[in-house]
């Protein structure tokens, strides 16, 4: 669904909590892990979009998967904080935690 506001796209009905974790569950992680520089490059465009309409702040990634969004903004100087469901995906090599 999509609001005729503001624009933000979401799941309607909503994913509970156990649909939510299969949805994630099944995500292909080597696959995406494989296309990194391309997805940084996604995330760093769209932080281009962001930075037009508010500063640099805390960021807040609900289901970042990886973190690879939020090692994006860090390196551009965000406060960054992520969750993640599945505790794979939290626990992955990929996210820095510097």
């Amino acid at each position: 669904m999509r609001c005729k506001t503001c624009g933000l796209v979401f799941a309607h009905p909503p994913l509970t909590t156990p649909n939510a974790s299969v949805a994630y569950g099944e995500a292909e992680a080597r696959e995406y892990l494989s296309e990194l520089a391309e997805r940084e490059k996604q995330f760093d465009r769209l932080l281009d979009v962001v930075e037009r309409f508010t500063a640099r702040g805390r960021l807040l990634d609900v289901g970042g998967f990886v973190g690879v969004f939020l090692n994006v903004a860090r390196m551009r100087g965000w406060r960054v904080t992520g969750l993640e469901p599945p505790a794979w995906d939290a626990r992955s090599p990929a996210i820095d935690s510097g």
